[in-house]
């Protein structure tokens, strides 16, 4: 047990490091979303924390180690092509920028909320399984200061993730800006991930509009099912460069099933018996 004992030390003088060397604080604007009656937001770049104990050196190496096995790189650039390029969280050259800290017993939707209005997302998504627990519920055991930037979602994640399994954070696109989504449906950590907004009307439409959007088709002979009503719109999240994935995340709330056939680029719909 002994190397244990010095090895905490070790990664808090890590984490030092790693903050040590980001960026000065800096200012942008963005973009407050459709509702707002502003065009722009000013929102400020805080620096990451000064002082990291080990406790907390501990969770931010979790969850940079987590970055680390999926990290991508464009030109030598970091992290610019992953879900967390939301311009509040990368700058350029892939700096970083972002930093907060998370209350002892603040609530995950607590979170959330604080880093909606640090930056110009357009809404906040919940992407939940219904096994999942509510954002609201599920409180952090300890104060925990990160260090920000491309991994501060992860640093989120791993506040959370003993009472909350599988839980993950990312900046969706959503039209000319982004959503930040909680989600606890096992994307790729690089997933690229879009809001796509079901209207009101029938499904069908729906499905064949979102088809079209993909470079797919859904022929009328092809619906081999009940058609279903849809009274008020709502978002979904979808993985456009998985379209099984993207219609299924349409049709999951009702008794019908997709089948797609790659060869032909078309989708069949038919009846799916509810368990």
């Amino acid at each position: 047990m002994k190397p244990f004992k010095y090895a905490v030390p070790a990664l808090a003088v890590a984490a030092l490091l790693i903050s040590g060397c980001q960026s000065q604080p800096q200012s942008q604007d963005g973009p407050r979303g459709p509702n707002s009656e502003r065009t722009a937001q000013r929102y400020e770049v805080m620096a990451p924390a000064r002082t990291v104990n080990s406790e907390e050196a501990v969770n931010f190496i979790r969850a940079q180690s987590e970055l680390d096995r999926t990290r991508q790189y464009t030109g030598g650039t970091e992290f610019m092509d992953g879900p967390n390029n939301h311009p509040a969280f990368v700058g350029g050259g892939g700096q970083t920028f972002t930093a907060l800290t998370i209350r002892e017993r603040e609530t995950l939707l607590s979170v959330a909320n604080r880093v909606m209005n640090m930056a110009s997302f357009t809404r906040l998504i919940y992407d939940l399984s219904d096994e999942a627990p509510s954002p609201d519920m599920v409180q952090a055991r300890m104060r925990v200061a990160t260090i920000g930037g491309p991994t501060l979602f992860g640093e989120i994640a791993a506040t959370y993730v003993d009472q909350f399994p599988g839980l993950q954070l990312f900046a969706a696109q959503d039209g000319d800006g982004h959503a930040l989504v909680i989600s606890d449906k096992g994307y790729p950590r690089w997933s690229r991930l879009v809001i796509h907004d079901v209207q009101p009307g029938l499904l069908k439409d729906n499905v064949a509009g979102l088809a079209r959007s993909l470079g797919w088709s859904m022929p009328d002979h092809l619906w081999t099912t009940d058609d279903f009503k849809i009274s008020s719109g709502y978002p979904v999240v979808i993985e456009p460069d998985n379209p099984r994935q993207a219609i299924t995340s349409l049709m999951s709330r009702y008794p019908a099933q997709a089948q797609l056939n790659p060869n032909t680029r078309t989708i069949t719909v038919v009846p799916r018996l509810r368990p």
